[in-house]
């Protein structure tokens, strides 16, 4: 059976996952009232394009074939190797329109997503990454993404790292998608025992996997509620906004065990990332 194009699309090429995190770098120049940069945005969708597809490949390094010993071969589907490519073309030129700052937030977070997926191969083993350490796997995913839809937008006008506004920021969106990274894994339950990946889904279950997840969301809330930025009347719209995204998650996450396919499960727990930012643009006009 030939797959839908949806699963071609969305899933396989993770499209979907780029627009989100388009998405949550336009919010954060929404919440802060500072006008969007679209240059910005593309450079977030084109890096979650090529850091997802390229997490699909395999580099090996020092791999022997047909008795001859190659430094470097890449392993892949030809549509993640196609899409890396392509996005890394891209990337290149969009960057030389970024300041020094930005240019240095964008290395840090794509170091970090290269210890955390680590898609090298040493003598026909793959060398394990971040993503393989039950505490640091979430925390390290959630770090990234927060650093690359908050502080790299943020950095185009130069924020304070010590600002308040982009601290509460920082940590709404840690929390949010940590949230998000710690329910997805109950989908591969299967596949990580066999791969020998450690998830805390793994771990403890599926129960305390949503407890877990909820936790998570209930800081989001908090930090809605303790952000001086949120507390006045020209910004109550916007906490509304950021609260409905929470139940969203919430509901998506009490509720990820009557998912039966497995293709659309990425597509619903990723869900919320768009729905906050269409939600905080939509209550940004209130």
């Amino acid at each position: 059976m030939k797959p839908h194009l949806s699963d071609t699309i969305f899933y396989k090429s993770q499209v979907f996952i780029a627009i989100c995190a388009a998405g949550l770098g336009s919010e954060t120049y929404l919440i802060s009232g500072t006008p969007i940069d679209f240059v910005t945005v593309g450079i977030i969708f084109f890096a979650a394009l090529f850091i997802y597809n390229a997490s699909k490949l395999n580099i090996s390094v020092f791999k022997k074939l047909n008795g001859t010993r190659q430094a470097l071969q890449v392993e892949g589907n030809n549509l993640s190797l196609s899409i890396c490519v392509a996005s890394l073309i891209i990337l290149f030129g969009l960057l030389t329109a970024c300041n020094w700052l930005q240019v240095l937030v964008f290395m840090g977070t794509s170091l970090l997503s290269l210890f955390y997926m680590m898609p090298f191969k040493k003598n026909g083993v793959r060398i394990q990454g971040l993503r393989n350490n039950l505490l640091l796997k979430n925390v390290i995913l959630s770090l990234t993404w927060a650093s690359a839809t908050v502080l790299f937008p943020i950095c185009l006008y130069k924020f304070y790292l010590t600002d308040k506004e982009l601290i509460f920021m920082c940590c709404r969106r840690f929390f949010f998608i940590y949230a998000l990274t710690v329910i997805y894994d109950l989908r591969d339950l299967e596949a990580d025992s066999k791969a020998g990946m450690h998830t805390i889904a793994l771990r403890f279950g599926e129960n305390i996997t949503k407890m877990w997840s909820l936790v998570a969301l209930l800081m989001f809330v908090i930090f809605i509620y303790t952000d001086p930025s949120l507390s006045t009347s020209n910004t109550h719209a916007l906490s509304k906004a950021l609260l409905l995204s929470a139940v969203a998650a919430a509901l998506i996450t009490l509720n990820t065990h009557r998912i039966r396919k497995k293709s659309y499960y990425a597509l619903i727990v990723d869900s919320p990332m768009a729905l906050q930012f269409l939600l905080v643009l939509l209550f940004k006009q209130l």
